[in-house]
């Protein structure tokens, strides 16, 4: 993963490029479940239904299933990146192991930003403790001069771990999307296959009349 970008404006703007990738995404995801149903009346899968044709049917019901389970998980994953909530510095700071994106999320802010934390501090936690410490002492000159550090970096340091956080969960679904994909198109490839299976030769009908010879 890149730096991403500077400034707390710059981490905001890419957050949301992100959010509206991941919503294209998803009407891409609807468009195609209703291309494929629309699609579905062109289809000759009502003429499945003598006893010979039930492998058949089940075979194109399965595809059908597996191309939209594929759609499923890519709609699921989709939204997962659309539903990420604005972090707080306490959320990533007390993060704990059952926590896996926010650990990931804290640990690769903390290498982003070493050295430039507020007060030097050298993790989020300890940064947090620093602040809270300095909010209960406020009057004393270094309470306030850690303060107005803090002002002045959190923005940049929490709108990067807004973007950070985005961008984890949208390389997670463009990964996921590699496997998904081809799922969906082998599903509907079987479908499509399925549904249109070739036509019977008509049936010979008995002769209307027929002429004994003497």
């Amino acid at each position: 993963m890149s730096d991403g970008p500077t400034g707390s404006n710059g981490a905001e703007a890419a957050s949301a490029n992100l959010r509206e990738t991941a919503k294209w995404l998803v009407g891409g995801v609807v468009a195609t479940s209703a291309g494929v149903f629309a699609g579905s009346s062109l289809t000759r899968l009502g003429s499945l239904d003598s006893p010979e044709d039930v492998p058949r049917l089940l075979i194109t019901l399965t595809g059908a299933l597996v191309g939209f389970a594929a759609l499923g998980l890519i709609m699921e994953y989709a939204i997962a990146v659309l539903r990420v909530d604005r972090l707080s510095l306490r959320q990533l700071a007390e993060a704990g192991d059952k926590e896996g994106d926010l650990v990931a999320t804290r640990t690769r802010i903390e290498d982003l930003f070493r050295g430039r934390l507020v007060g030097k501090t050298t993790s989020l936690a300890e940064m947090t403790a620093r602040i809270d410490a300095a909010v209960e002492t406020h009057e004393d000159a270094a309470s306030k001069a850690l303060l107005a550090d803090a002002k002045t970096r959190l923005p940049q340091i929490m709108g990067m771990a807004q973007f950070v956080h985005v961008r984890r969960r949208f390389d997670a679904l463009v990964s996921r999307l590699r496997w998904t994909s081809v799922l969906a198109i082998l599903g509907f490839g079987v479908f499509a296959w399925g549904a249109n299976p070739p036509e019977r030769p008509p049936a010979a009908r008995p002769p209307l009349l027929v002429v004994n010879p003497r």
